[in-house]
Parts: C-alpha cells; sequence; structure tokens
C-alpha cells in the first residue's frame, strides 16, 4: 500500500510470503518510491525500519532526497548519515551480510546525538544538528546507487510525535 506517493519502475515480487510481508521490493537498478511531500526532521526525531539486501558489497542508498540528505549503506561497513551536506559515518561493530533482514534505527537526541541502532543493539555515535530532508526510498533519483532488496515497516518520529508510517 503506497498512499501519496508515486512509484517508479516498481518491482513485484513474485512468492506470497513476501506479498504477505507488504513490503517495497526494489531491484537495485532503477526503482524507487517518491512520496508526495517532503518530510523535514529538526531537532529530536527517531527513524526505524526493516532492510533486507540482495549485494552489501555496493554502496546503496535507501532513502533520502538528494546528495546533501540521505540514509546509505557503504561498502566500508558503515552507515552514512548525510544531513544538510555534512556527513557522519556511523561505524558499524560487524559488517551487515547478504540475504538477512535487519532492523535500523536512528535516533537523534535533543543535545544532537545521532545514535545508530541495528537489531536494538547501539553501533556507533556522532553529532549533527541540521534538517534532514526525506522524499525518496529505495534512492533519492537519478544517478543514486539504487537499492537491491526491500525496505519494510518504516516509521518516522519528529520530536516523539509519529510524523510518518509506510508499510509497503
Amino acid at each position: 500500500e503506497v498512499k501519496n506517493g508515486t512509484l517508479l519502475d516498481y518491482v513485484v515480487p513474485t512468492d506470497v510470503q513476501a506479498l504477505y510481508d507488504n513490503a517495497m521490493y526494489f531491484d537495485g537498478v532503477n526503482d524507487r518510491i517518491s512520496i508526495d511531500s517532503t518530510i523535514s526532521l529538526t531537532g529530536e526525531f527517531e527513524i526505524e525500519f526493516k532492510v533486507f539486501f540482495i549485494d552489501v558489497t555496493k554502496d546503496t542508498d535507501i532513502m533520502g532526497n538528494s546528495s546533501n540528505d540521505r540514509i546509505r549503506l557503504r561498502t566500508q561497513g558503515q552507515i552514512r548519515v548525510v544531513i544538510n551536506s555534512n556527513s557522519i559515518n556511523l561505524n558499524l561493530n560487524s559488517n551487515l551480510e547478504n540475504l538477512t533482514e535487519y532492523t535500523i534505527r536512528i535516533e537523534r537526541n535533543g543535545s544532537n546525538l545521532v545514535s545508530l541502532y541495528v537489531d536494538d543493539v547501539l553501533q556507533a555515535t556522532d553529532t549533527n544538528a541540521g534538517t534532514l530532508l526525506i522524499s525518496d526510498f529505495g534512492a533519492f533519483g537519478i544517478g543514486s546507487s539504487f537499492l537491491n532488496g526491500y525496505i519494510k515497516d518504516i516509521t518516522i518520529e519528529d520530536g516523539g510525535v509519529l510524523s510518518n508510517s509506510y508499510n509497503g
């Protein structure tokens, strides 16, 4: 179910379980979902989603608005969060594996401390006070590194208030 967004070259899963899980699937070539209204996160926020990578050996954009604002898997075993052109590389305690579903949570508190959790385990922290913009899932436009896998159960809270929720 996608509301208030545009599917761009969307991949339809072929197995029954995948359809049942209500996930957004991407083929790694040119798929993305562009939402109608850009999400603007200032101050405290929390983003949580489940992601499944077919190939963790390439840079992969998970969501964002441009190269200035994005959440990206890096081949070096990092999740890069770019907020208002300021990159913070949050190194994982161990590399992610292909064909495994992970729950990723990124939080920013009132002191602008950004924390990365994978499967509820704190991986890294850094500080960044800028505004994070999100308008696309699976990539952020032409020339980006498209996701090969799926995203589901996305929740985005701005200042403790649920501002957006996406399920496939």
